[in-house]
């Protein structure tokens, strides 16, 4: 992969590890509060009254809005790691990359912007999105080497890989990324190793019933499917399909300065500069990106729970921080009796 690559990896590894090593405690028992959290409506994000319930119950980190600009896990008392915050972990050569990859889905992505007119969710809206740019035109794309298509499940099919990697465009999108990518996996291994062998385990299990063709054989994450967002304004929301003690990838590039992410009830502000990774639930807390007056790119690395349940590999639990001082790594058990290490 050559010296550039290399020095890419021990960049994330020194900045996973000092923002393991400088944690921010707070008061909460973590998956209490998930367990109060399952019943909201993700799909519609109309539950005021529940969100104001959580808010005075739980309330912030901090005396108001806690901003942190520098690596930083956020843990509770019973030391489950919430939120990683590693601030532009991405060095700039890849994410340089990364815009040359997606520069190959900008007609893609700008054509399911314009497919959605009239769509009711608020993710395809066109009031939240900016104007195109010569470095991005507006818009987004949902991909995935194996998962459901809407209304489909594993009673009545298979997973099948999104169309468009099956095209010249998609194929060349992974290809180019042939370096960033594997450094934000590698940081998922890192900071979840249980999660990183889940979403292996699922994507050989995928493999091996030939689901997805060739696909999914050149896809270069554990995480199983990538939402790409480009100059989009994002209210507070949950995202849904996925479990709560996984962690989701976020990670932003482009010429902007200021892009904050919000995460509430904790109330933080992280500062969110190109090539900052944070990694939490989306189905857990709550999230947004205020306007960006400046082209920015958004992609977020997640993992679907129907995928996982219909290839019957055992979940990923908590991340806590004795899986590191105690050297556990856990393997994942297949249900029908399989082990993948």
């Amino acid at each position: 992969m050559g010296a550039t690559f290399i020095a890419g990896c021990i960049f994330a590894v020194e900045v996973c590890v000092t923002a393991f090593i400088t944690p921010f405690y707070v008061d909460w028992d973590y998956e209490q509060y998930c367990d109060e959290c399952k019943d909201i409506k993700v799909s519609t994000g109309n539950n005021s009254q529940k969100e104001a319930m959580l808010r005075e119950k739980w309330g912030p980190v901090d005396r108001g809005t806690l901003r942190v600009d520098k690596p930083r896990t956020i843990v509770d008392r019973a030391g489950r790691i919430m939120v990683w915050i590693l601030p532009e972990v991405l060095l700039p050569t890849f994410q340089a990359e990364l815009h040359a990859a997606t520069k190959d889905l900008d007609a893609h992505i700008a054509s399911n912007l314009r497919n959605s007119i009239n769509s009711t969710s608020w993710r395809s809206s066109r009031k939240l999105f900016g104007e195109d740019t010569a470095y991005i035109r507006s818009g987004f794309i949902n991909i995935s080497p194996g998962w459901y298509m809407p209304g489909h499940s594993a009673k009545n099919d298979k997973p099948r890989a999104t169309p468009l990697l099956h095209t010249p465009s998609g194929e060349l999108f992974l290809q180019c990324a042939h370096k960033a990518f594997p450094i934000m996996s590698g940081i998922t291994h890192i900071i979840h190793p249980e999660q990183y062998k889940m979403g292996r385990a699922i994507q050989e299990s995928i493999k091996r019933r030939k689901c997805t063709s060739n696909t999914i054989r050149n896809w270069p994450s554990a995480q199983t499917a990538l939402s790409i967002i480009s100059n989009r304004e994002t209210p507070f929301h949950r995202d849904g399909l996925s479990r709560m003690s996984w962690y989701d990838m976020l990670t932003s590039i482009g010429p902007y300065s200021k892009a904050p992410l919000y995460l509430s009830p904790l109330a933080l502000r992280i500062d969110n500069r190109p090539g900052t990774i944070c990694a939490f639930s989306g189905a857990a807390i709550r999230h947004r990106v205020r306007k960006c007056n400046l082209p920015r790119i958004s992609f977020a690395w997640y993992m679907r729970e129907n995928v996982r349940e219909g290839e019957c590999i055992e979940p990923a639990g908590w991340m806590t921080q004795n899986r590191y001082q105690s050297g556990r790594y856990p393997s994942i058990y297949c249900c029908k009796g399989r082990t993948t290490q």
